[in-house]
């Protein structure tokens, strides 16, 4: 699967890249189909959307925050729908509240595919620019699901990454070394020793992703810590008794297992002779996918030397809220928005209300604050 699956990221990240020339034609065109797609919607017709000529309509409105909406979110969480989003919401994000409360975001099952498709098209883009070598083995991703209680109208809730993971579940076991499971471990030392003994018994191993570099430098500290019995699990094809396991979800991950003795004499070698690094564990990984900048600098600084020069890249940059743009170089975290983002660039004053300037890109070399409409017409 890994040709094609290489050549399907590479096509749409070419297709990407075509359209970036082309971002405000794109733009009216996604605005014009986000207001038919919800013009029926109560929020639309309470906002005068539902006229002959909504576009006019909505370039009066101003910009909102998330108390706004909490009301229409509230009973779309009781189980009402058509309220935001003339599609059906399948699925509430939870913000993780860095900047204030934690807030619930109505997801689709458009938005989900749009997501994933998203990540993919980050991937295809760093295969572009010869980061990525041709993929031809799987690739490790370092996560726990964070699953919340449903709301009362029975709406999955969680973080942003569990719910678009969700969406390829299907899939899984072709393109990820560890099985899905590992990723439901509430114990995140025993989840990420599971996705360490699952990710050194693949040779070729294609890349690492995690969301937070933190992910990574701690399981690249357990790596090293763990070496010796992630060893002897491996060529033994067992799980370390001491893991925090339920019987169940350890007999399960056991019969996924089988000894890799060779494997393990030769990871063994690079563990004496100090070569315990990514490059030689797993020659075929052509660079790490994570977040970086910002304060995101403080993990991948101390995550160096367990890489041995393999760079960084940054994929997407993206919110609960949803999907911005796709990374571009791994030297520094560089951005393009995405070709169809509703993007409005804002002009602001200290003494009155933010105001919108024009839709489109920012003017080069300038720093801009902007507004972004999602699909279900918050702005």
């Amino acid at each position: 699967m890994g040709p094609a699956l290489s050549w399907a990221m590479r096509r749409s990240a070419d297709r990407f890249m075509s359209r970036t020339s082309q971002f405000e034609a794109l733009s009216k065109r996604r605005l014009g189909q986000i207001l038919a797609l919800n013009r029926q919607t109560e929020f639309a017709r309470r906002c005068g959307l539902d006229t002959a000529n909504p576009r006019r309509v909505f370039e009066t409105l101003p910009v909102t925050n998330y108390s706004d909406y909490a009301p229409y979110i509230e009973r779309i969480a009781a189980g009402e729908q058509n309220i935001l989003s003339g599609d059906t919401v399948v699925y509430f994000s939870n913000t993780s509240g860095t900047t204030g409360p934690p807030k619930m975001i109505p997801v689709t099952r458009r938005q989900m595919r749009k997501g994933v498709t998203t990540k993919l098209t980050a991937i295809g883009l760093a295969l572009r620019a010869g980061l990525l070598k041709p993929m031809r083995g799987r690739f490790m991703t370092i996560m726990i699901d964070h699953w919340n209680p449903p709301t009362e109208g029975g709406h999955q809730t969680g973080s942003a990454t569990t719910g678009g993971f969700a969406k390829i579940s299907p899939i899984n076991d072709l393109i990820m070394t560890s099985p899905s499971e590992v990723s439901h471990i509430p114990e995140q030392k025993a989840s990420r020793y599971l996705h360490m003994l699952f990710g050194l018994g693949e040779e070729r191993l294609w890349t690492i992703i995690a969301f937070f570099p933190a992910t990574i430098l701690f399981a690249m500290r357990d790596l090293h810590t763990n070496a010796e019995q992630l060893l002897r699990d491996l060529a033994d094809g067992t799980i370390n008794p001491e893991l925090e396991l339920p019987a169940e979800t350890r007999a399960r991950l056991a019969r996924r297992l089988r000894p890799q003795p060779a494997r393990a004499r030769a990871l063994t070698d690079l563990l004496e002779q100090d070569r315990f690094t990514v490059p030689h564990i797993w020659p075929d990984v052509g660079a790490i996918m994570t977040a970086t900048g910002g304060a995101f600098r403080f993990y991948t600084d101390q995550l160096q030397p367990f890489l041995g020069g393999v760079p960084i890249f940054s994929p997407v940059y993206a919110a609960s809220e949803g999907m911005i743009g796709c990374g571009f170089s791994a030297d520094r975290p560089h951005y393009l928005l995405l070709p169809d983002l509703i993007w409005r660039t804002l002009n602001l004053c200290r003494r009155k209300r933010s105001s919108t300037r024009r839709r489109g890109p920012s003017d080069p070399g300038r720093r801009n604050r902007g507004a972004l409409t999602r699909s279900s017409l918050q702005q």
